[in-house]
């Protein structure tokens, strides 16, 4: 199959890695997929279609007067080329053209212009402009992706591994791969415990992550008045009236000239001819500029719709985080079964506290968030089960927690990762425990 190659790496590396949600996938993968297509439709209309035409004068149609040297089809070809990489303008509705030297005084007074003779490039500039939306959208998700591969626990393997865990149907294939997993996440979530204070903040991962949606936040915000800028509209909110627009058509139609992707404008095209130039005035039609105005109206809401779930998307991680970790621990072990319930509640409650403030502190528990959504509500609590069986039998026998206590399972000790030894390791190119 044909492919563009730089296109097609930068398409798969906005797939999802495991360690996002579905607002996050909103952002990075599918509003980048949206863009790319979008600048890819409109970029073939532009340079393999036909952008615009214009209705030139009589005696430069070579379809009305065949009879005259200077009405070969070069100059119609050329003419509306010149147009489409040159500037166009668009005046007020039912205005005449002005004179040449009108013209010329009006490009360059900018109060005028602003209010009869507005000059019109954005169209041309589409398909690029998108592309690079697409880029400011992907990245905060690359931002989170780059600091979170030095991380001491390989949290993409983790999510890989479980996700394929979810597809195992074989019952002792999957209850071994998952107490592999467990080893491997108990071995991890407790390395912080030897480490120096400043190596051991239990949050760095979470304050990243979150700072990362806030940039997708800020990033979503400034499409919004960079849309506004590139397009030459002075409000922010201009898609924001469609009322007002549905009226105004009602009542006096649709007014191409006044709106903000106008469909008929204006250029000046300058002929040199012997001993003058020639100055002519064609009226084009921009059909490209229905397309644009259908893609940055879906783009607009979009955004908006992006904006609003990402707030409540923060808020929900934060509190879920930093506030419930022990109601979201208390979930996974009460939902495991009439027996996991029994073992929950004949179990000291001061236990569960460690279990949260020693284990899996904070960026533990979102890495719970991002099993969950990857690999499901069963698999997650069959995790969260096994890492609390091995705290309450490894740790809590010995009535105290401190480095000198620390002892891997009895499994982790053939697997390594890249800062503690006697650690399981899961290959994350491969999803599955060496």
């Amino acid at each position: 199959m044909l492919e563009i190659p730089l296109l097609g790496r930068f398409l798969d590396s906005t797939s999802s890695n495991g360690l996002d949600d579905l607002v996050d996938r909103a952002h990075s993968e599918f509003t980048v997929w949206i863009l790319v297509l979008f600048a890819m439709f409109v970029g073939g209309k532009q340079h393999f279609g036909q952008p615009i035409q214009c209705m030139l004068p009589g005696h430069m149609d070579p379809s009305k007067n065949v009879s005259r040297k200077d009405s070969l089809p070069g100059w119609s070809s050329y003419g509306q080329d010149y147009c489409f990489v040159t500037n166009t303008y668009r005046l007020p509705t039912n205005s005449t053209v002005p004179n040449a030297a009108v013209r010329s005084q009006l490009k360059k007074e900018e109060g005028v212009t602003l209010t009869y003779y507005q000059l019109l490039n954005f169209f041309k500039w589409v398909p690029y402009f998108l592309v690079i939306q697409a880029f400011c959208f992907y990245l905060p998700n690359w931002i989170w992706r780059l600091l979170q591969s030095y991380s001491y626990v390989d949290m993409q393997a983790v999510v890989s591994e479980a996700t394929a865990i979810r597809g195992e149907m074989k019952v002792e294939k999957r209850r071994e791969r998952v107490s592999k997993l467990v080893d491997f996440l108990f071995a991890s979530l407790t390395l912080h415990v030897g480490l120096r204070e400043k190596e051991r903040w239990p949050a760095y991962w979470t304050v990243i992550y979150l700072f990362s949606k806030v940039l997708g936040i800020i990033n979503d915000i400034g499409q919004l008045y960079l849309i506004a800028y590139f397009l030459g509209i002075k409000n922010v909110d201009w898609a924001l009236h469609p009322f007002l627009l549905s009226q105004r058509v009602s009542r006096e139609g649709y007014n191409f000239t006044a709106s903000h992707f106008p469909r008929v404008t204006f250029c000046d095209f300058y002929k040199s001819e012997q001993g003058r130039v020639q100055s002519y005035t064609f009226q084009c039609v921009v059909m490209l500029n229905v397309i644009n105005e259908k893609i940055f109206l879906f783009l607009f809401y979009w955004i908006v719709v992006l904006i609003v779930i990402s707030i409540g998307n923060v808020i929900f991680v934060v509190v879920k985080v930093f506030f419930h970790r022990k109601t979201s621990l208390k979930f996974y072990i009460q939902s495991a079964g009439d027996n996991e319930h029994d073992f929950y509640l004949n179990t000291d409650k001061v236990q569960l506290i460690e279990f949260v403030n020693n284990v899996f502190q904070y960026d533990g528990i979102l890495l719970l968030h991002f099993l969950n959504s990857h690999a499901g509500a069963i698999v997650t609590r069959d995790i969260v089960n096994g890492l609390w069986r091995l705290f309450t039998s490894n740790f809590m026998a010995a009535k105290s927690f401190g480095p000198n206590n620390v002892q891997p399972p009895s499994s982790a000790s053939a697997l390594k990762t890249k800062d503690q030894k006697d650690i399981p390791y899961i290959n994350s190119k491969t999803s599955t425990f060496s």
